[in-house]
């Protein structure tokens, strides 16, 4: 019965997402084309809306046909509307959906950053260049070492793709773990904790050096499954009845790296391994039996 749960709703979210893709895309090529600037803003504002609806689909079948809940551990995000860097674990598909429902009215408008592989995933792709999210290249680290001139390709792409955050603010989405957590990744990349891959500072670095002292905060978004590891497919069958969330709300006051000039990015990287020490507590609180 849970797998023809999950059947029907994997059919409803790819029909969901059908629906809205090809209103999308068209009004994506007009604001391509569009010469006026007025024209643009308001394609623009037509294009945050589906958005939206294309969420609260989603929303209600994984709500009432998978029957998830969301349970909030302290307060839920609190509301902004300036520009602001959303982090949080990763460990399933199901994780994308879930940051959306809990973000899409209490902040301005989500923008992922996503691996640039993801452009040629059939559909995917067409949302992320219509959106205009930034992308990154996920390099080696031996060829970084070799040509340190990729990172700072990178960087100009993140810059381009963050410039209309000057004037129209937005909320950027990140997994600094860069990819699903897995027992077998982490033993690969021999990570410290033990619910969580190592945090990667790269992609998290060059946001908060376009964004600078238009960043007021970051939102550190922990999410919590009742059994580890994760599955989308079991998050769609109803396994995962309630789904713990805790968020916890840095203002750009507090965080030192913005004023740490040439040391931020070792700045960065201390904090963020300090913040994946608290997630891995937190998730060892609520799946430890």
């Amino acid at each position: 019965m849970k797998n023809l749960r999950a059947v029907l709703a994997l059919l409803l979210l790819a029909l969901n997402l059908g629906l809205w893709i090809v209103p999308v895309t068209l009004l994506a090529l007009l604001r391509l084309v569009c010469p006026l600037a007025g024209l643009r803003r308001l394609i623009r504002r037509c294009m945050e809306w589906l958005a939206v609806a294309a969420i609260s689909g989603d929303t209600l079948v994984w709500r009432f046909v998978s029957g998830v809940r969301i349970e909030w551990v302290g307060e839920p995000p609190p509301r902004l509307r300036d520009n602001c860097i959303v982090i949080a674990n990763h460990q399933s598909w199901s994780d994308i959906l879930l940051l959306q429902h809990a973000l899409i009215r209490r902040t301005a408008p989500l923008k992922w950053l996503a691996k640039r592989e993801l452009l040629y995933v059939p559909v995917i792709g067409l949302i992320c260049w219509a959106y205009g999210y930034p992308m990154l290249n996920r390099y080696p680290a031996e060829q970084l070492a070799a040509n340190p001139g990729l990172r700072e390709r990178d960087a100009r792409q993140v810059q381009r793709a963050c410039a209309s955050l000057q004037s129209q603010p937005g909320t950027i989405m990140n997994f600094p773990e860069g990819t699903r957590h897995t027992a077998a990744k982490a033993s690969r990349v021999e990570s410290p904790y033990q619910y969580l891959l190592p945090p990667r500072v790269g992609g998290m670095h060059q946001l908060v050096q376009v964004l600078g002292s238009n960043l007021v905060g970051i939102l550190d978004i922990t999410i919590q499954y009742p059994q580890a590891p994760a599955r989308f497919w079991d998050f769609l069958a109803g396994r995962y009845p309630c789904v713990r969330m805790h968020c916890e709300y840095i203002p750009a006051g507090e965080l030192a790296f913005l004023h740490a000039g040439t040391d931020s990015r070792a700045v960065l990287r201390a904090w963020l391994d300090e913040r994946w020490s608290r997630k891995d507590r937190l998730l060892d609180g609520y799946l430890s039996p």
